[in-house]
């Protein structure tokens, strides 16, 4: 779910362990034959599984024969800023058939949204499309053992850090399964924080300060010491009197 923070703290965009069900703000992608829900691990299903990596009780669990799964979230960014996307994934077997080991592979991909244009397509027409940079990416794969229930052998961490170049930014997994397939992907403990930064601008009143982090000060660059209270995240300093540093920690 989203989640609003305190200035002094990394500001976390997104912090979704699936807990209350298919949240909202995460999308199908029109044109999929798609599957998606969340299950608990306490689902007899899943007796054997690994769940190292699910935070809670729940997590997503998309794609299955020839379903494609394939999840999309939006997120409001600004652009030039620094993010980062930790997850947890893995893959598990369905009661479908055939029972044999099989190979899944789940992808990660980070795209920035400049609008639609225009392109001619393959039989020479006008056509809009999507304007999408892809900002960064990450393939996982998977095998799974092959067994009668839906057990889930490993759960793997990852994490993609990126420069946002547009106010709106795409998150998408994908798991693309076919007919002769019985494995599904799942994922846990999705969570979006923007870097800490700091931008320092100079007025006739003296220094506005942009940032996002635990600002910190210093006289000598030796010591230094959190700023207290925490300003806004964006604040008027006043003029400072002698030399001042200044820091963003985690």
């Amino acid at each position: 779910m989203p989640v609003a923070t305190a200035c002094g703290e990394v500001q976390v965009l997104l912090d979704e362990s699936f807990e209350s069900g298919s949240p909202p703000q995460w999308t199908r992608v029109t044109g999929d034959a798609y599957s998606s829900y969340t299950v608990s691990k306490n689902n007899p299903s899943f007796v054997g599984s690994n769940f190292d990596g699910v935070t809670g009780d729940s997590f997503m669990l998309f794609g299955s024969g020839s379903n494609r799964g394939t999840i999309r979230l939006v997120l409001e960014t600004v652009p030039g800023r620094e993010y980062r996307l930790t997850y947890n994934c893995g893959g598990t077997d369905s009661w479908s058939v055939p029972q044999k080991s099989q190979s899944l592979t789940f992808y990660a991909v980070i795209n920035a949204f400049h609008g639609m244009k225009t392109v001619v397509n393959h039989v020479g027409q006008l056509v809009e499309v999507e304007d999408l940079e892809q900002l960064a990416s990450k393939t996982h794969t998977f095998t799974t053992p092959g067994s009668s229930n839906w057990t889930i052998p490993r759960w793997e961490s990852a994490e993609l850090t990126f420069r946002a170049s547009s106010s709106v930014t795409r998150i998408q997994f994908n798991t693309p399964t076919t007919s002769a397939m019985a494995s599904v992907g799942v994922l846990d403990s999705v969570l979006v924080s923007a870097l800490p930064f700091v931008s320092l601008k100079g007025s006739s009143s003296g220094l506005v300060l942009e940032y996002s982090g635990m600002l910190e000060t210093s006289s000598d660059l030796k010591n230094w010491a959190p700023v207290a209270p925490q300003p806004a995240n964006v604040s008027l300093l006043g003029t400072v009197n002698g030399t001042k540093f200044f820091r963003v920690a985690k």
